[in-house]
């Protein structure tokens, strides 16, 4: 099993250096996604934000990936590390004010800005990853990247245990998933411009604002069936994956009795389940190829929340919800990879952008799917099986219509069709 956490082929010290810089932002940002679902009952009491409610609100939380489009074309114009300083000092400002709301709008709109800053951090993470990383260590790097999600997903649960007697309730789990931000920020001054954007721009004359538009503009114009494969993937894994395992928490206390401590001890106790889920996706993925781990990914994520959700036992429902858990993490990277792998270096970072998109888009309409469906079934778990339905559609669309991109080289996979700005 150890040998999984391993990378493939011997790991130079910049890469390793790399991959743990940009993985411990991962972890404070899944830290925070992970406190909107865990603390959402204790949230919902003390801001008043009706049960019937909270799927429109989150949902709205959600969309703020769209903004976060705008950072994606100006990576791709001014560079990767400029906007990595920006987005962690954007999280964390967003963190801070989310402790201090009182109604359920501020609520939303400190985190919708938090979203929208996390969203921009992933994938620009992602990004610099793929393009600095060998075509042999791609995988297993993100892999390492998306198991320190898995990681502050622990943490973040092993809080919330104390959540009835921590000064301050959820207010000061937010405020506590700021300061590791600020070391991140700091370390973070050294990080070099990625060697793909530097080839692709250096000597050229800098950008206009009218050029603003071409990453976007190419992203359709060059690959759109790639970019049409990519939302068939990402689609039912937002739509219905996402959903299923945001209502975890609630679903538990509600439907099983289970106290907050409980919560925390059913996801901490085997916590390294979905930790494995991102090294097995990552580094086998780079072995058997993309494809493969894909649709068998949706196969067994859709069983795990079918069983999480209908399961009368209670140990058959913590069984259901580790299998999912195990392969979402994995999915989650290998979409990822396949965001910033199917496109060039000039608009990488807003393919990436358009990844986010329809992964945000498809959680906020599963969750107001969740919403319309709760009052008509009789109950949130009711309501999520109905969405399940659609999860088999992502391993179909994988497993015949994806290009496979394991241990290729960048130029081969997505070969530029046009160079911009030009001299």
């Amino acid at each position: 099993m150890i040998s999984v956490l391993l990378p493939p082929v011997p790991i130079k010290a910049a890469e390793l250096k790399l991959v743990l810089l940009l993985s411990a932002a991962m972890f404070v940002g899944v830290f925070n996604s992970m406190l909107d679902g865990l603390a959402l009952k204790h949230i919902q009491n003390s801001i008043g934000m009706h049960d019937s409610d909270v799927g429109g609100y989150v949902a709205i939380i959600r969309l703020g990936v769209l903004p976060a489009v705008l950072l994606a074309m100006a990576s791709d114009m001014y560079g990767r590390r400029r906007l990595l300083m920006i987005t962690i000092i954007g999280v964390m400002l967003a963190s801070v004010a989310t402790a201090f709301v009182t109604t359920p709008g501020e609520f939303v709109t400190a985190q919708f800005f938090a979203r929208m800053f996390a969203v921009a951090e992933d994938f620009l993470s992602i990004v610099v990853l793929v393009e600095e990383l060998r075509p042999e260590l791609r995988g297993w790097g993100l892999g390492a990247f998306g198991a320190m999600g898995a990681v502050g997903a622990g943490v973040a649960a092993a809080l919330f245990a104390f959540i009835d007697v921590i000064p301050g309730d959820w207010r000061t789990l937010y405020v506590l998933g700021t300061v590791p931000m600020i070391c991140i920020a700091w370390f973070r001054r050294s990080l070099p411009e990625t060697q793909k954007f530097t080839a692709q721009h250096g000597g050229r004359r800098p950008p206009r604002a009218i050029d603003a538009w071409r990453p976007l503009i190419a992203l359709f114009r060059d690959y759109p069936g790639r970019l049409l494969v990519l939302a068939a993937i990402a689609g039912p894994f937002g739509f219905a994956l996402s959903t299923s395992l945001f209502y975890v928490s609630k679903f538990l206390q509600e439907a099983h009795g289970f106290s907050p401590a409980e919560v925390a001890m059913t996801y901490l106790l085997p916590a390294g389940i979905p930790l494995m889920g991102n090294f097995v996706a990552g580094k086998y993925s780079d072995l058997i190829g993309r494809r493969r781990m894909l649709a068998s990914g949706f196969v067994i994520a859709g069983l795990g929340a079918l069983v999480l959700y209908t399961a009368a036992s209670s140990w058959l429902t913590i069984a259901g919800l580790l299998l999912t858990m195990f392969a979402v993490f994995g999915l989650d990277v290998l979409i990822g990879a396949l965001g910033a792998e199917l496109f060039p270096t000039s608009y990488r970072a807003t393919s990436s952008a358009a990844r986010a998109i329809v992964l945000a888009l498809s959680a906020a309409a599963g969750l107001m799917c969740e919403s319309m469906l709760f009052p008509l079934v009789g109950g949130h778990a009711q309501a999520i099986v109905l969405l399940l339905i659609t999860v088999p559609i992502g391993g179909l669309v994988a497993w015949f219509f994806l290009v496979e991109t394991a241990t290729r080289g960048l130029d081969s996979v997505s070969p530029e069709k046009r160079y911009w700005p030009r001299n």
